[in-house]
């Protein structure tokens, strides 16, 4: 099968869609299908590793205005070329509504991904209704239930729900060596907990959150280390409540990192306060790498991640947050336990063997309602 994913950003936001796009590619790459992604010019040179040899990049040649309009026109051609059974589609306004007017293969399915949820941009909600990829997508695929709540609500469609992957043999949990090790490098001292988030540094993922509990923390003579690797704009306001609230010798802001396993090893519970997401990588990364968790108690946290893992708890109160932590850093003994079931259940639910498993199986199934002359307008 011929596959074709159209996600601009591979090089520009380096965010978790991106990341989740290229390690669907690789995986149906390596399970037979002949994969092509199809993507913008952007700063950073390709972050994603080695690919496989049934993986192939396509970076459109774009002018440096009108960035949409130029990748408009240049989707059909490249899809004329390299004749798809299936393209998906991981956005409808970065050109590819004009793709559509120009694109006009009724043998090719198309799905349409939506990773976002409606609450959080409803304007592209908005677009979305009139959008020609969701007129004549064959299917639609989201994330969380919690999307396709949205989807099903606002665009009248009944979505197809497939959960992100994590590799569960890449994020493990670290050898007592290895988060010694991390823990020198860091600069941390033995005896105190790590606490970890690993999330942009935005106002509605969470930190400024967290950081009000941990000043209560201190106030109650608590000792630990709290982690947070991600950079962002409010990176500065961050740091001023660190210095306001004398909490520079407990606070690491470490900035943005490729590769977040380290991280994950060095941390005894992992903490992500955050509002508005669709299905976040962090958590199950952490999941994977036999962390505690302490989540706010917002869709789609309460959705995907367990209760015997995690502790949900109301993220505007700074006591209820603290109460949580405290909990976990005095008893290893219950924290431990809650990592060994969320390592478990991350192996069961989201590995990407199980994920991969589901997008065949959704492939299938498309392609056999995109017959020739079959109008593209079908729900699963």
């Amino acid at each position: 099968m011929t596959i074709v994913f159209v996600a601009p950003f591979m090089t520009t936001m380096l965010r978790g869609i991106e990341r989740c796009v290229y390690e669907l590619g690789s995986r149906l790459a390596d399970r037979g299908h002949h994969v092509h992604l199809l993507y913008w010019p952007g700063p950073h040179p390709w972050p994603y590793g080695q690919r496989g040899p049934r993986l192939f990049l396509h970076q459109l040649p774009l002018s440096r205005y009108y960035q949409h309009v130029t990748a408009g026109l240049l989707y059909p051609l490249y899809l004329q070329r390299l004749g798809p059974d299936i393209v998906n589609f991981f956005y409808s306004w970065q050109g590819e509504d004009l793709a559509h007017v120009f694109w006009a293969d009724e043998c090719a399915a198309s799905i349409l991904h939506l990773h976002y949820p409606a609450q959080q941009v409803p304007a592209r909600y908005a677009q979305l209704e009139s959008s020609r990829v969701l007129r004549r997508a064959h299917a639609c695929v989201t994330c969380s239930q919690y999307v396709a709540d949205g989807v099903r609500r606002l665009l009248k469609r009944e979505p197809c729900v497939i959960p992100n992957g994590v590799d569960v043999d890449s994020f493990r949990p670290a050898e007592a060596t290895t988060k010694a090790c991390m823990r020198s490098q860091l600069g941390l001292a033995d005896d105190r907990p790590i606490l970890c988030t690993v999330a942009a540094l935005e106002e509605r993922k969470g930190v400024g959150r967290v950081l009000e509990a941990l000043a209560l923390l201190q106030r109650r003579g608590e000792t630990f280390y709290y982690v947070v690797v991600g950079e962002g704009p409010f990176r500065s306001a961050i740091e001023r409540f660190v210095a306001s609230h004398h909490l520079a010798e407990h606070v690491l802001l470490l900035g943005a990192h490729s590769d977040p396993r380290p991280f994950y090893h060095v941390a005894d519970v992992f903490v992500f306060l955050s509002r508005g997401e669709a299905a976040p990588l962090a958590p199950l990364e952490a999941m994977a790498s036999a962390l505690p968790i302490v989540a706010a108690r917002q869709p789609p946290l309460t959705e995907f991640l367990p209760q015997e893992g995690a502790i949900f708890v109301d993220e505007t109160s700074p006591g209820a947050v603290s109460d949580a932590l405290s909990a976990l850093i005095n008893d290893p003994e219950r924290a431990g336990a809650m990592g060994e079931f969320n390592r478990a259940y991350a192996r069961e639910h989201y590995s990407w063997d199980r994920v991969v498993g589901h997008y065949d199986a959704l492939f299938q199934n498309v392609m056999q309602q995109a017959g020739p002359g079959r109008a593209a307008n079908g729900d699963l």
